[in-house]
């Protein structure tokens, strides 16, 4: 993800990136590595998980790293409850109907060099003749 969507997405959630780069508490942080089309997804799970954090009193979750794996979501955090799992779970489910690309509907596909992708069909045309 671009350096300056990923910087903007940290400065709207800074508790949930607490650990980042600009806001170190000695938490490893990896960042995040997924395509720019799952990043509404993202920041809707940021908003959802830091809405109830405020509204519940609870304590605050600290996301590590949001990566794309075997061609979904992957996101790492330290704290929350279940709920908070239950929005990460949903997220990760959503992420593989939406393309990594350009945020459109799109399905987990197997690429020419086996990589697996969540893409719609204008993306993976692009990326199969990239490659």
């Amino acid at each position: 993800m671009e350096k300056r969507l990923e910087d903007d997405l940290i400065g709207r959630y800074p508790e949930l990136f607490r650990q980042s780069k600009q806001n170190p508490v000695g938490v490893p942080y990896w960042g995040l590595q997924c395509g720019v089309g799952w990043l509404t997804l993202v920041d809707k799970l940021c908003s959802a998980i830091q809405g109830r954090i405020n509204n519940m009193n609870s304590l605050q979750v600290t996301i590590i790293q949001i990566k794309e794996k075997d061609g979904v979501l992957r996101i790492s955090h330290l704290g929350g409850d279940d709920y908070t799992d239950g929005l990460i779970d949903m997220t990760q489910e959503l992420s593989s109907c939406i393309c990594e690309v350009c945020g459109l509907p799109g399905i987990r596909k197997k690429l020419v060099l086996n990589w697996v992708k969540t893409l719609c069909e204008a993306c993976e045309k692009k990326l199969n003749e990239g490659i």
